[in-house]
């Protein structure tokens, strides 16, 4: 369920170009398995981390989820290359993103956070998917393979 302060509009937030780059690697040449974005200052999106292809969903699941000793949750958004069988056995790709805003974010993290994920979003185009989650069981493997068939 939606923290009801991650959905919160309008921040005045700009994305960085960085962003837009690495997401075209991932997009048109699955160069990579993730991009961790993150806000920086309250005032521009940045790329915070990116999984090179060798790396598992349980690499991204481990890094979007972890804090730094001292650190509240911090709110982050996603590009991840998922890979899955459907029902049928034919093997799928697709692009989700993924908003997440962990319940014990700070307020101010989660306003800004929320209210600029359209900023990103409408740059990045060819996104299968776009999910939101507010704790990792929101995010596992297999809730996310289940939201993609």
């Amino acid at each position: 369920m939606q923290d009801p302060m991650c959905m919160l509009i309008g921040t005045g937030v700009t994305v960085d170009d960085a962003c837009m780059e690495e997401f075209n690697k991932i997009k048109l040449k699955h160069q990579y398995r993730y991009i961790l974005y993150k806000i920086e200052g309250h005032k521009k999106i940045v790329v915070d981390e990116i999984g090179e292809k060798e790396k598992t969903y349980a690499d991204f699941f481990s890094s979007i989820t972890s804090k730094k000793e001292g650190e509240k949750d911090s709110p982050r958004y996603a590009v991840v290359d998922i890979n899955y069988t459907t029902a049928d056995g034919r093997p799928q790709e697709k692009l989700v993103f993924i908003n997440y805003c962990p319940a014990g974010a700070a307020v101010k993290d989660k306003m800004v956070h929320s209210g600029s994920m359209k900023t990103l979003t409408t740059k990045l185009t060819g996104v299968a998917k776009v999910l939101q989650a507010d704790g990792p069981e929101e995010i596992d493997e297999e809730t996310v393979i289940k939201q993609c068939r």
